[in-house]
């Protein structure tokens, strides 16, 4: 079991009343006042409709700020299960449980990434996926990250998207070159925001000493992918469709993103 002693004790108690799960869904609510609910609605439709059987759990990563906590207060509140009755078919059998971890400030990635993978490993976690709060996603979308790890064993689930020409050059025409040279492995979004992982890959990366440091604070999503590689854990490939980037978004410095 993973070191625990980070995790604020109202976190660990919430954990502790979900006891161990099969699927877990790790969500930033960070700068997403607007789009949470629909993120976590369309988790929860995914778990409905893909995961009928399946014991899961939303991890909600937000700050305590006031202002954006009263906010996000119904979107994040822990519920029952309610069938949707416009929704044919079987629907969850289970309890969709969601566990919030507040901070004074919002977290940066690689500490929100840190407490999913924490929460991961208490609750013996098979599947996991780490999500953007977006306002497009969808549950075909979170289905498809969470399947090939818990049906088929895979360690790591990149995203495949449809791009603009324009959109991803670094990765395109740099990362992905590289990374296929060093590690002879063709997974081609290794800087992406979603991706799906083992509990095996997170319990690997959590017992890793270096999250103290600042690139992975920063941006923690491509070394996640190249440990899974590296490790010669079993890497695939699932595509989301087309990618959308909000206009209202800056794109990260170069230097930021290189180093």
């Amino acid at each position: 079991m993973a070191e625990d002693t980070f995790l604020a004790d109202d976190l660990l108690r919430q954990l502790m009343n979900v006891g161990e799960v099969d699927l877990l869904v790790g969500v930033s609510s960070r700068d997403a006042a607007d789009t949470i609910a629909h993120a976590l609605s369309a988790i929860e439709q995914s778990f409905q409709q893909y995961f009928v059987r399946q014991r899961v759990v939303i991890v909600i990563v937000g700050s305590g700020d006031k202002d954006k906590k009263n906010g996000l207060l119904e979107a994040t509140s822990s519920t029952p299960f309610t069938r949707n009755p416009r929704q044919p078919g079987i629907t969850s059998l289970r309890t969709i449980h969601r566990v919030t971890a507040d901070f004074s400030t919002p977290p940066p990635p690689g500490v929100a990434l840190h407490t999913v993978l924490a929460a991961a490993d208490l609750l013996r976690a098979r599947a996991c996926a780490v999500l953007p709060p977006a306002a497009n996603l969808n549950p075909s979308a979170v289905a498809s990250l969470l399947k090939p790890a818990y049906h088929e064993n895979f360690d790591f689930v990149a995203p495949l998207y449809k791009r603009h020409k324009f959109q991803g050059l670094l990765a395109r025409n740099l990362l992905y070159p590289m990374s296929r040279a060093v590690f002879g492995c063709a997974i081609r979004e290794l800087y992406s925001d979603e991706w799906g992982f083992s509990g095996r890959l997170a319990s690997l990366c959590l017992n890793q000493d270096v999250w103290q440091e600042q690139a992975i604070r920063a941006r923690p999503e491509a070394w996640m992918a190249i440990s899974a590689i590296a490790s010669d854990l079993r890497c695939c490939q699932t595509y989301l469709g087309e990618k959308s980037q909000p206009p209202t978004v800056a794109g990260s410095d170069i230097v930021d993103a290189l180093r």
